[in-house]
């Protein structure tokens, strides 16, 4: 749960960073750096319900949980991930776990322990438990999409305008986005596809769109067609072709752009379907930003995301909603995240959160209420004082780390749950009595292990 909780934190925050310089949400924060760089988030959490605990029993469990907080740290860098996540008690670190995901797959070390590991790309072995994405399928780079389209698209016009042909007089009504005047045309023959795809992933900015472009290999004619106003500004892109993705399969791609930018309001529309040529694997991903700016000086921001991939005959469904206000140095809202899977494996899992954070130091910081729900039914309730702020960690993984085997998966998890158990009870043993009801009523054990641990101060 609080590794999940963590994940959407991030999302709910970041997603509120990946913003147009043109409208700040947030005057006195970078929050296109928070975006872009590397990001900490600090993390404490208090519970309201958590089933199946009673009410004695959540009370013994947050005083506990006043001595013990989580930090997360998170970096994109080209087609290398980093990650890191530490347990923390009264401010001193007693667990973490980094992680490097790349090309050769994810590397990983926990510390203090000597533990170090690669689970190789495409190794279905893993240390952890299968997380199901846990950040539901969205990570906050998706918003970037926007940015690195508009790039792609000027430098492509720019680059590639003897091929481009244009069609004026031509009125195309997009919807919600009023009448285009010209439409502009770019098809690239068959024979020229590897050199395009080669154009797009030099000239496309990092991030998640790029990354993809290195995934996929195009195929066969590619067509690209621009709706503009008579001034050349983009109202609606039409991208179609097909690609080789990483499952095998080849897929028709059809990417569809209804984009709004004025100084007032940002307005995006981004459609990209997937399906495959031969049998019954596809991918659907929605992506919806509105962001305006009132007559009060409100700066209202509206974000929907969805992403439908469907693997024979397992469904998976993804969804974030995000609605916020900034005013006056100060952020509040809520967002909605979803998971739905159908087929073999079922679930149906929903997180609200309710941001409520301002501007210190250049960094978000305030509460954000949760309520996650299973099937239909609370499962936890809470709180969580957060800081989310941009960082300069230094990533560090050792040389030569082994790949992964069952025998070695399985150690590890004892391994690390053995360290984690031990470093926390140590520390929570020489706390005051009633911060500890939590394992005294139910252990009882417990009064001889405080003892040792006071013998071994």
């Amino acid at each position: 749960m609080k590794r999940r909780l963590i994940a959407a934190l991030l999302v709910c925050m970041c997603c509120s960073a990946a913003l147009g310089e043109e409208i700040s949400l947030l005057p006195g924060v970078d929050l296109t750096g928070l975006s872009r760089q590397a990001v900490r988030l600090d993390l404490q959490l208090q519970y309201d319900e958590y089933m199946p605990l009673g009410e004695e029993r959540v009370a013994d469990l947050n005083r506990l949980l006043r001595h013990i907080s989580l930090r997360g740290e998170a970096q994109t860098a080209g087609d290398t991930q980093w990650e890191r996540l530490a347990l923390r008690f009264d401010g001193d670190e007693l667990f973490s776990l980094t992680q490097r995901t790349d090309s050769a797959g994810v590397a990983a070390v926990a510390s203090p322990t000597d533990l170090a590991w690669l689970q190789p790309a495409g190794s279905e072995v893993s240390v952890l438990p299968e997380a199901g994405d846990p950040l539901i399928g969205m990570n906050g780079t998706e918003w970037q999409w926007y940015e690195d389209l508009t790039a792609l698209v000027s430098v492509t016009l720019q680059d590639w305008e003897e091929q481009i042909k244009s069609r004026k007089g031509t009125n195309t009504v997009v919807g919600g986005y009023g009448t285009t005047k010209l439409v502009r045309t770019l098809t690239i023959a068959k024979a020229d596809t590897e050199a395009w795809q080669a154009y797009l992933r030099e000239h496309c900015p990092e991030g998640e769109l790029r990354r993809l472009l290195r995934e996929v290999t195009l195929s066969g004619k590619q067509t690209v067609t621009m709706y503009t106003l008579e001034d050349g500004t983009l109202r609606r892109l039409a991208y179609t072709g097909n690609a080789a993705a990483t499952d095998g399969t080849t897929r028709k791609v059809t990417l569809i752009w209804r984009t709004e930018h004025t100084d007032t309001r940002l307005r995006d529309d981004i459609s990209f379907k997937t399906p495959a040529t031969k049998g019954k694997n596809r991918d659907t991903v929605k992506l919806s930003r509105d962001q305006k700016l009132t007559e009060e000086g409100q700066v209202q921001l509206s974000l929907t995301a969805s992403h439908d991939a469907v693997r024979g005959k397992q469904r998976t469904q993804r969804g974030v909603e995000l609605n916020l206000t900034g005013s006056g140095g100060a952020l509040n809202g809520e967002c909605t995240l979803t998971r739905k899977l159908s087929g073999d494996l079922e679930s149906d899992e929903e997180l609200r959160l309710t941001p409520d954070v301002r501007v210190e130091d250049g960094a978000l910081c305030g509460t954000v209420a949760w309520n996650a729900l299973t099937g239909g039914e609370l499962s936890s309730a809470g709180r969580a004082e957060v800081r989310l702020e941009s960082v300069q960690p230094d990533w560090q993984m050792p040389q030569g780390v082994p790949a992964l085997t069952e025998e070695a998966a399985q150690a590890a998890q004892e391994t690390m749950t053995l360290a984690i158990a031990s470093a926390l009870v140590r520390r929570a043993a020489l706390l005051p009595e009633e911060d500890t009801l939590f394992f005294s009523r139910g252990l009882s054990e417990w009064p001889e292990i405080v003892r040792q641990a006071r013998e071994l101060q």
